[in-house]
Formats: C-alpha cells, sequence, structure tokens
C-alpha cells in the first residue's frame, strides 16, 4: 500500500512540475537573444527588467553595451551563429531559462538567464 501511494505521489509531482507559465518565459528569452543576434538591440533591451522610467540616455548606453557585446563574440568565437533553449525552471513569476549559445568557432556555451514576470509579461533580470 505504502508503495502505491509513493508512485502516486510521484506521478503527481512529476505531473506538476510542467508550467506554462515558465515556458513561457523560456520562449520569451530565446526571443530575446533571438533579437540580439539579429542586430534588433533596441527590442533586446526592452526585455530587460529596467522599469519604465529609465531614461534615453542610458538606454542608449545600454544598447551599445548589446552591440559591443556581440562584436565581442565575434572577434573572440567568430559571432554567435544560433541560440537554443535547453530548458526552463522555475514558478509561475520567477524561471531560470538555460540556453546555449552556439558559437561560429563550433564552440557552445550554456547561459542561465534569470527571468521575473511584470504583468503578463516575462522579462530578464
Amino acid at each position: 500500500m505504502r508503495t502505491l501511494v509513493a508512485i502516486i505521489t510521484l506521478c503527481l509531482l512529476a505531473a506538476c512540475s510542467h508550467s506554462p507559465s515558465r515556458d513561457e518565459a523560456g520562449e520569451q528569452a530565446l526571443a530575446y537573444y533571438q533579437a540580439l543576434l539579429d542586430g534588433r538591440y533596441a527590442d533586446f533591451v526592452a526585455g530587460l527588467d529596467t522599469g519604465d522610467s529609465i531614461d534615453t540616455d542610458y538606454r542608449t548606453q545600454l544598447e551599445a553595451n548589446a552591440r559591443l557585446f556581440m562584436e565581442r563574440q565575434q572577434q573572440e568565437h567568430a559571432g554567435i551563429r544560433s541560440v537554443r533553449l535547453l530548458s526552463t525552471r522555475g514558478d509561475s513569476l520567477t524561471a531560470q531559462s538555460f540556453l546555449v549559445f552556439c558559437f561560429g568557432d563550433s564552440a557552445n556555451e550554456q547561459v542561465v538567464v534569470p527571468m521575473v514576470k511584470r504583468g503578463n509579461r516575462w522579462l530578464m533580470r
């Protein structure tokens, strides 16, 4: 009887571990980094959890930093060729999305992107 209860409990826990909200966080993290790869730095910066009150100068600096990051990756690894979503862990308000950067020099790197839900939108912390 105890074995049956343990099996049922494990099955219920496994069924509850899937979270559509968490899946959305991973897909959104991937979309932000795809914008970065496409050179849409303003879209990438818009995905940061900076609040609505940052000034134009600071936003411009963040966009310039994103561009410089991509230039550095080009120099060091022949660029980032693609980004893929490995997994996402978390709950309905916070998550950690695990992305894999595939570089032009055939190296790969796993990156953790902390995400937070603000209203109906997932943003990078």
